[in-house]
């Protein structure tokens, strides 16, 4: 009787260990394939290089398919730009229905010049401008390589649709102070005073909004952002107020 006890318990831790060898098998194989499945997915990081056509997201095609599919007025106002823009209620921060938001976030002046036949397409009445912060964010462009972005913007504008009022907004400035923002207001600044000369050049109205978002320290202020670079519900309250006069003129 003894023996046969014996011979069951030593059976017994036998099956165990097989059973516990082929769950840690199992689970071995589990984990590789994971890890392979989200090195495969996962590009490699690169933090300290830029991002090249940054703007070509699978949220830019999409929106580009679903403006395509909307109706066009000559009565229309576009509001083009990027994720600033995209975020805003414009129609009914404006009260003003021809309003149409035709921003998308994380655009650039190249994903602008990529689209701007289709914004132009219907002839709107006018176009409000407000690019660039993604070019020095995440493609690392000069000043000068995003000013030539812009003349090219504005040549297309005028060669194409001669009849636009077309208003370009300065760049916003940003609060790397209160935030981890990987850019800064005195490169903006410089941009935007080389801009606002660009845009003498051409028939076109320039916009200084940088000035009315900014602290007593130059940095945008707190009640008027979420992050350091995005708006507040009190921010775009004052960019409405800035624009709603050449909206409605």
């Amino acid at each position: 009787m003894l023996k046969k006890t014996k011979y069951f318990l030593k059976l017994s831790i036998f099956l165990n260990l097989i059973f516990l060898m082929a769950v840690s098998f199992w689970l071995f194989k589990k984990i590789n394939y994971s890890f392979a499945r989200t090195a495969q997915s996962t590009p490699p990081q690169q933090a300290q290089s830029p991002r090249r056509n940054a703007y070509q997201t699978n949220y830019y095609y999409s929106k580009m398919e679903e403006f395509k599919n909307l109706p066009t007025s000559k009565e229309d106002i576009i509001l083009l730009g990027d994720s600033l823009t995209d975020q805003g209620e414009w129609q009914e921060l404006l009260k003003n229905i021809n309003v149409k938001n035709r921003g998308i976030s994380g655009d650039t002046t190249d994903g602008v010049l990529n689209r701007l036949d289709q914004i132009i397409a219907g002839q709107p009445k006018k176009i409000f401008i407000l690019i660039g912060a993604n070019d020095f964010w995440w493609e690392k462009k000069s000043i000068d390589k995003l000013l030539q972005n812009y003349k090219l913007i504005l040549d297309t504008l005028k060669q194409k649709a001669p009849n636009v009022k077309v208003y370009v907004q300065s760049l916003l400035p940003v609060n790397n102070t209160n935030f981890d923002v990987a850019l800064d207001n005195s490169t903006l600044s410089e941009f935007n005073q080389q801009l606002e000369q660009i845009v003498k050049d051409y028939p076109y109205q320039y916009i200084n909004l940088y000035p009315h978002f900014l602290n007593k320290e130059n940095q945008l202020s707190l009640q008027y952002t979420t992050d350091g670079v995005h708006l507040s519900v009190p921010g775009y309250l004052v960019w409405k107020n800035q624009i709603e006069k050449y909206i409605n003129e």
